[in-house]
């Protein structure tokens, strides 16, 4: 009898794929952007469809909008390789190897899926910052939470922003495929793996999946999602779950319990944010093929958190993984340990994980793999700087070949949390009288205390981030943070104020008025020592700045400061104001520059400066990542970046008279801003140099055994651009590779499987 029944659901399932109509195919897609330079991006489209069906179409449409303007253009993305290394339009296994797909018969059971990938480069012709470029195709394959399906179009589309330092941004992209195969009423975990290049925030929603579009004048509309009880609703029931489905929208988990058979489509939007601003978003289309109860074995994977070295059931806290952040502290050694067992003790487990680009650094090593129960032990030493939340993806699969022919698997996104050091800022000195302010970063909610010995009542407060420091003698400053209980170890910090004693005032020459040309002598008196800048006005007008008597030569109204100091104390200052009398019109520009070429290190000094041309009252403003930096308004700018990249620029404004066009802004400095000067250079025995580099990079061994190595170097996309399956090294012998035929950009060059990035300029 059990005989006959499976060959009634075999025929079942057999008939389900032979009512398919061919020409109606298309299961999902999604559109990706990736910077070139300026205002010149490549466009990307993925497309995924099913078997039997339509061959992939030989071009793709590309529709771009600029609300800001009203204007549109439209364009054509031929074929490029799928980055995997399969065969134009070959079919994506997605089952066991053994078992044949709808791709290679049209009687077989599993369902295949094919991808083709499509891409054109181009150069925006203005800027805006709610770009929209999309693309259609038709007909999806018949879906079972959508309605007539099989007469609509999939219609995919990506937003941006291009506007200020926004320009330099790639969308973000996934790392894994828009497909997968379910059991009806068998529990699933699902991640698309959403990676951003430029180590932006992302978000993930789910939406109703839109059609409606079959030319660039089209607006889309969402589709008629079929009727069924519970009632299929977005984003808590987009298919028959039950009402199960639910969505971590910061690390993209998604969990539910499909109870219909079929296709089911969901349609997932990623946003992108930096600082709080809005950069852009992609859509993209998965697949969820579900088998009917009965075509396999129900199979469920349980899963444990437990903070124990040891690995040992007992250390469980019965925490499903990934459900709340697992919590380290900044240069403290983080080690948990987490279980996965299958129900089926016949199960074969394997887990794998993307520690090498998440999380560089980090290790997992694994016990009993390829058994019914697999155990892991997460261990990684965060730097100073290395605190915040960090996420990794545990990919979970079950090899034992399930009937009709599938390879169980769930992803399981974890979170860390690592809390950052309390920190006071460096010590410091001023002069009898004078005030200061403190600040503390790093955690919250501080506790400043006087230590014994130092003026006891010279804080203006105590439970703040910045109090006023007001003491008669030196005395130090102890903070702690009171919201960081978990790291006692790191959540204090103390700051010595040294108090000098008075010196006599600074007397500077008076106010004068001089002609545009002409220079004129400055003079100081009351101390030894004596710094002169420019407080507004003309910058590099002084003849020297560390002398009594200097001469200036202005070409707009100035105002010069001097300060005097002795010991260390530097607290007398005066000014003058030197006015010049304009004659001219004038165009004024500005440049910036860095004391780094593309590259700086984390808290490590910078200094940028800024150049301004024809412009006799210049005033300041850098800007980093596209937000004014409070304070920062002078030429130079001293600071330090703790920010994977950086784009800087100066913006202008000239108060001349004549000056036509007073606002300007600089060129803009990319910087991608390393943890250390050994990260820059590599690690693990390897130096990779220059880095940044023009097209020739030279890659040598030390410390280390010669051997040979697979070098690939992928995009920020994944796609592969430079293969070497036998890169020879010898140690402390150099050898370089020529990529002058690559892009500007930033890549990703793997040896042996640990992946080092490289910028291209």
């Amino acid at each position: 009898m059990k005989k006959y029944l499976n060959l009634f659901l075999l025929s079942v399932i057999l008939a389900a794929f032979n009512t398919r109509s061919l020409a109606n195919g298309v299961l999902g897609g999604e559109l990706l952007y990736e910077w070139i330079s300026d205002s010149t991006y490549r466009f990307i489209y993925k497309h995924t469809y099913g078997c039997p069906g339509d061959t992939a179409p030989l071009t793709m449409p590309l529709c771009i909008k600029n609300p800001c303007n009203n204007s549109g253009v439209t364009l054509t993305m031929t074929r490029i390789p799928v980055s995997n290394g399969g065969t134009l339009n070959s079919g994506t296994a997605v089952g066991c190897s053994s078992t044949k797909t709808s791709c290679d018969s049209i009687g077989a059971v599993l369902p295949g899926f094919k991808e083709q990938w499509y891409a054109i480069i181009y150069t925006l012709p203005s800027r805006c910052n709610a770009w929209k470029a999309f693309t259609y195709a038709g007909n999806r394959m018949a879906a079972t939470n959508i309605q007539n399906a099989s007469s609509g179009r999939l219609y995919a589309e990506c937003t941006f922003n291009n506007t200020g330092s926004y320009q330099g941004n790639s969308s973000s992209y996934f790392t894994l495929k828009p497909y997968a195969l379910l059991m009806q009423n068998n529990p699933f975990i699902f991640n698309n793996g959403a990676v951003d290049p430029n180590g932006d925030s992302v978000v993930t929603e789910v939406i109703t999946p839109k059609t409606g579009v079959s030319s660039c004048t089209d607006t889309a509309t969402n589709v008629l999602l079929t009727s069924g009880s519970p009632a299929i609703s977005i984003p808590i029931n987009p298919f028959q779950t039950n009402n199960t489905f639910t969505l971590n929208t910061l690390n993209g988990q998604t969990s539910f319990t499909p109870t219909q058979s079929g296709y089911n489509i969901v349609t997932y939007r990623i946003k992108e944010y930096r600082n709080g601003v809005l950069l852009g978003s992609i859509t993209r289309d998965v697949c969820f093929y579900v088998f009917p109860t009965g075509t396999s074995s129900t199979i469920s994977a349980d899963l444990f958190n437990a903070i124990d070295t040891n690995c040992t059931p007992s250390g469980s806290t019965a925490a499903p993984l990934g459900g709340s952040p697992i919590q380290g502290c900044a240069g403290q050694r983080l080690d948990f340990c987490f279980y996965i067992k299958s129900a089926d003790t016949d199960a074969i487990l394997r887990v794998i994980d993307n520690l090498a680009l998440n999380i560089p650094g980090a290790t997992i090593t694994y016990i009993n793999q390829l058994s019914d129960s697999v155990r892991g032990k997460f261990s990684w030493l965060p730097g100073i700087n290395d605190f915040g939340t960090r996420i990794f993806t545990l990919t979970v699969i079950d090899s034992t070949c399930r009937p009709p022919g599938i390879i169980l698997y769930n992803s399981y996104s974890v979170p860390l949390y690592i809390h950052p050091r309390t920190k006071a800022p460096e010590d410091m000195a001023i002069c009898a009288g004078e005030t200061t302010m403190l600040s503390a970063s790093g955690a919250g909610n501080y506790l400043w205390t006087v230590l014994p010995g130092g003026s006891s009542g010279s804080l203006s407060c105590n439970n703040c981030t910045n109090p006023i420091a007001s003491p008669t003698a030196t005395t130090r400053y102890a903070v702690i943070s009171l919201s960081n209980t978990f790291c006692p170890n790191i959540n204090k910090d103390t700051v010595l104020v040294i108090v000098n004693s008075y010196q006599p005032p600074t007397v500077a020459t008076g106010d004068t008025t001089i002609c545009l040309g002409e220079t004129t002598p400055l003079s100081a008196t009351g101390a030894g020592n004596y710094k002169w800048n420019v407080l507004n006005g003309t910058t590099g007008s002084l003849s020297c700045d560390q002398c009594p008597n200097p001469w200036v030569t202005p070409y707009t109204n100035t105002t010069y400061v001097v300060k005097s100091s002795n010991s260390y104390c530097a607290n007398s200052t005066d000014t003058v104001i030197v006015s010049v009398v304009q004659k001219a019109p004038s165009y004024p520009t500005v440049s910036a520059s860095s004391t780094f070429l593309n590259y700086a290190i984390k808290n490590y000094p910078i200094t940028f400066t800024a150049v301004a041309k024809s412009c006799d009252s210049p005033a300041y403003q850098w800007v980093l990542n596209g937000t004014d930096v409070p304070g920062a308004n002078t030429a130079t700018w001293n600071t330090v970046l703790n920010t994977p990249n950086a784009a800087v620029y100066c913006k202008m404004t000239c108060a001349d008279r004549c000056a036509i066009n007073k606002i300007q802004y600089s060129n803009t400095i990319h910087l991608i801003v390393a943890n250390n000067v050994d990260e820059i250079k590599n690690q693990r025995n390897i130096q990779i140099y220059p880095n940044p580099s023009t097209g020739n990079i030279t890659i040598n061994l030390i410390n280390a055994p010669s051997q040979t190595y697979r070098l690939e170097i992928l995009n920020t996309i994944g796609q592969s651009v430079y293969l070497d399956k036998y890169f020879h090294l010898d140690v402390n012998t150099p050898k370089q590779i020529n990529l002058q035929q690559l892009s500007t950009g930033i890549y990703t060059l793997m040896l042996n499987g640990i992946p080092y990035k490289i910028a291209l300029n």
